[in-house]
């Protein structure tokens, strides 16, 4: 087996774990409040600032159709807000909302409590580790996706 196929084959088998550690405990807290394609559009939301439908729609790899639906969602929640460009009136991009960024940072909070009973079976030694290796694969990560 070569380097690549090796390489896939690990990336791969982090999916479980990772699915394990934070994305179902993530999605548990905020089942009820958002659906799983909503909380997505809300992280991407969140760390992009204001971005266009279609742009949001190419991200989540879903149909224009289907993201006006889950934004139609979260601006009845008041989680996002259409922003109309004064420029160009036809130009509306998205926008998270104060409240959004209000639910985003008490879901990082739980989450962070829910992770501290992971990182307890680790030294200081071995989470400057992951610490170091987490950012690393993702600044990889970034430059994989850059476009």
């Amino acid at each position: 087996m070569n380097k690549n196929q090796k390489l896939t084959e690990l990336m791969i088998g982090l999916f479980p774990l990772l699915d394990r550690l934070f994305v179902k405990p993530m999605e548990s807290i905020a089942r009820g409040c958002v659906s799983n394609t909503q909380l997505r559009v809300l992280f991407i939301l969140n760390s992009m600032g204001k971005t266009t439908m279609g742009e949001l729609a190419r991200k989540l790899e879903i149909s224009k159709q289907q993201i006006t639906s889950v934004i139609d969602g979260l601006v009845q929640m008041d989680f996002a807000e259409r922003v109309f460009n004064p420029k160009d009136r036809r130009k509306i991009e998205i926008a998270i909302s104060p409240k959004a960024t209000e639910f985003l940072k008490e879901l990082q909070e739980k989450m962070v409590v829910i992770c501290n009973h992971y990182y307890e079976v680790l030294t200081p030694e071995e989470i400057n580790t992951l610490w170091n290796d987490i950012n690393e694969v993702e600044g990889l990560i970034q430059k994989m996706l850059k476009e």
